[in-house]
């Protein structure tokens, strides 16, 4: 800050002692410079404050109104370079004198210059905003001095009166170059702007995380040098709150891999695929040719893989070859449709066209005398409206409709229900009990 004080000073004096255009529009940009050094100098200490109720994501913002501020100075100083310089071309004036000062003048500007711009280069990588805002700056002002020294040469010494005129015009045109890729920058971040590839690469990362079936939704904001990264992901409706939390950790872990200052917020939710995934997979099992009947469904989640298992029935008398190639079938199926990566478990059983919705008149008078047993035991229920039973697969399905009076409560009907429910699967093997609770009809 204290050299480029120097510089203003130093070519202010020597530009009025020759009537340099080209030093003294390099003094005006070096006072430019130092009104937009000073800008993000506080503007970064600022920025360096830890968040507060008002600023919840931090201070950085104002270290990009401080890289914008400094944009807009450049292009004020270049639009008064510019019309300096042209007034010059076109209309004349004095020309600028031969003098040693104006050289030695220029040539500690360069020296000032070449320092400034060594330093920031070794710490531009590791820098922020200000420190890349700074070396523009510090380009610029070697460019505008490397071109006051042409212009200020081929004025006096090689005889060109209007090289100082063109030589302003030339400065003028890098600073606009310049000041609009800095306003360009700052502006991107003051609007939260992300590039796609930076989005497309974040969406990747999350999904290729273990346990993630799908990414909804990603968004990333940079304030500052940090990144702030919010994602939805849908997980197996199963998975409990500890390997939710280890998903979550994942997917923070491989998006530090791409951003390393980052703070990365997850919300999981539960898959709405599973409550209609099992009768997908029956159906896609059923449609294969030779498969009689599907039954045992059953879907399970675990180390955040997908495990399906089945009960298929075939023809008893395939031979076995035939009835693993109609397994391959059906867990083709359901890789394409389901889960490319699921563990399958097919187990094939001959069908047996008795054997599905059989009655049986010893179970069924069984079921009977259990029923008027239970119905003893439980004088709240008036009636025995139905009792129905088939035999599915390997379970044995008994419905039951049962009629309470009306001044029984929700609660005490389902007790009962459930007591009777209880005591029926006790008594009949494998058997899935359900019972259906009405009130008595009006008289």
């Amino acid at each position: 800050m204290v050299a480029i004080v120097s510089v203003v000073l130093f070519e202010t004096l020597a530009g009025i002692m020759v009537n340099s255009l080209v030093i003294l529009s390099d003094a005006a940009h070096a006072t430019f410079d130092a009104i937009t050094t000073l800008i993000l100098l506080v503007t970064t200490g600022w920025a360096l404050k830890p968040p507060d109720e008002d600023h919840t994501y931090g201070h950085g913002k104002i270290e990009s109104m401080g890289g914008l501020a400094g944009g807009m100075a450049l292009v004020a100083i270049a639009a008064f370079l510019m019309y300096e310089s042209g007034s010059r071309l076109v209309f004349g004036g004095i020309s600028a004198r031969l003098e040693v000062v104006g050289f030695i003048a220029i040539g500690y500007t360069l020296c000032v210059d070449f320092f400034r711009v060594g330093t920031l280069s070794r710490i531009v990588d590791k820098g922020s905003v200000t420190v890349k805002a700074n070396l523009y700056h510090a380009f610029g002002d070697m460019a505008s001095t490397i071109v006051a020294l042409l212009g200020f040469y081929f004025a006096t010494v090689v005889g060109l009166s209007q090289g100082d005129a063109i030589g302003s015009l030339i400065l003028s045109i890098f600073l606009v170059y310049l000041s609009l890729g800095l306003m360009r920058t700052s502006g991107m971040e003051l609007s939260d702007t992300i590039s796609r590839k930076v989005i497309t690469e974040l969406r990747r990362r999350v999904v290729s995380a273990h346990g993630v079936l799908e990414c909804k939704e990603v968004k990333a904001r940079k304030v500052g040098e940090k990144y702030f990264v919010d994602t939805t992901v849908v997980v197996p409706e199963h998975v409990g709150i500890q390997e939710a939390h280890e998903t979550a950790t994942r997917i923070e872990s491989n998006i530090a891999g791409l951003l390393t200052d980052a703070m990365v917020t997850v919300h999981v939710e539960p898959s709405v695929r599973e409550a209609s995934l099992e009768s997908k997979v029956e159906d896609l099992a059923a449609t294969v040719k030779g498969v009689k009947e599907v039954h045992n469904v059953s879907i399970s989640y675990a180390g955040g893989n997908l495990y399906l298992t089945l009960h298929a029935q075939v023809d008893g008398k395939l031979p076995i070859e035939e009835a693993h190639k109609i397994a391959e079938r059906i867990e083709q199926n359901l890789r394409r449709e389901v889960n490319s990566t699921a563990k399958i478990t097919i187990h094939l059983e001959p069908f047996d066209h008795l054997k599905i919705g059989r009655k049986s008149p010893r179970v069924e008078e069984k079921l009977e005398e259990t029923m008027k047993e239970l119905i003893g035991k439980h004088p709240e229920v008036l009636k025995v409206k139905s009792v129905a039973t088939h035999v599915g697969g390997e379970y044995r399905y008994i419905n039951i409709d049962l009629t309470f009076s009306r001044r029984y409560s929700v609660e005490e009907a389902h007790h009962t229900a459930s007591d009777i429910e209880r005591e029926l699967r006790k008594r009949f093997d494998k058997a899935i009990v359900t019972i259906h609770s009405e009130p008595e009809p009006n008289d």
